[in-house]
């Protein structure tokens, strides 16, 4: 959610979101995940003891780098880094940097 914080800022004059989750004033990435189908790879995630979220490494390459050889998928996975903490999920989101700006959205393909 750092663009959509950012997207207020009086210095940024749009914003561009490629296969992102675009939350609303209010709204949680947790709860735009429960609506419809959930998005490849997020069966794949788990919450460690510190309250990170991860990719099951052995379902990394399917989940997040389907593009790379197995050996090179084998790396990010056992080299990624704690991408987001449980509360940045389940946290609502401030306005939307964009409704006031001009942008663009790209929808992921999810099929």
């Amino acid at each position: 959610m750092v663009i959509t914080g950012a997207g207020t800022a009086p210095n940024v004059v749009g914003l561009v979101y490629i296969a992102a989750w675009v939350p609303d004033l209010g709204e949680s990435l947790g709860g735009l995940a429960a609506v419809g189908r959930p998005p490849p790879g997020g069966a794949n995630t788990f919450v460690d003891g510190d309250g990170y979220l991860w990719l099951d490494p052995g379902k990394f390459g399917e989940s997040f780098c389907q593009d790379l050889p197995a050996e090179e998928a084998l790396v990010m996975a056992v080299t990624q880094k704690a991408p987001l903490a449980k509360a940045t999920v389940t946290c609502p989101g401030p306005r939307r940097g964009g409704a006031s700006r001009p942008g663009t959205r790209s929808p992921a393909r999810t099929g």
